[in-house]
């Protein structure tokens, strides 16, 4: 499951920047047009939506995805990685 967040949120943040990259090159500037009348929010797009919520889902995945008692995979001692290695072999 942590590959398909760490996948989905870098799929959005490129789809972001290819949708924004898209309208510099073709328009000469990025299109906003969600615009909500009723408050006073940024005028933005899909593309930037994409990237907000990408970025959002890769912080999520950064911050929680070791599981609690877990040890990082650099953190273990040179001799309990050889064991491991010998054992897998």
């Amino acid at each position: 499951m942590r590959d398909r967040g760490l996948c989905g949120a870098l799929g959005l943040i490129l789809a972001g920047t290819l949708g924004n990259f898209y309208d510099r090159v073709v328009f000469s500037g990025v299109r906003d047009f969600l615009h909500f009348y009723w408050f006073e929010w940024p005028v933005f797009n899909v593309a930037d939506c994409c990237l907000v919520c990408g970025a959002g889902l890769l912080l999520v995945q950064a911050f929680f995805s070791q599981h609690a008692g877990e040890p990082a995979p650099a953190a273990q001692p040179e001799a309990q990685r050889a064991e491991v290695a010998e054992v897998s072999s």
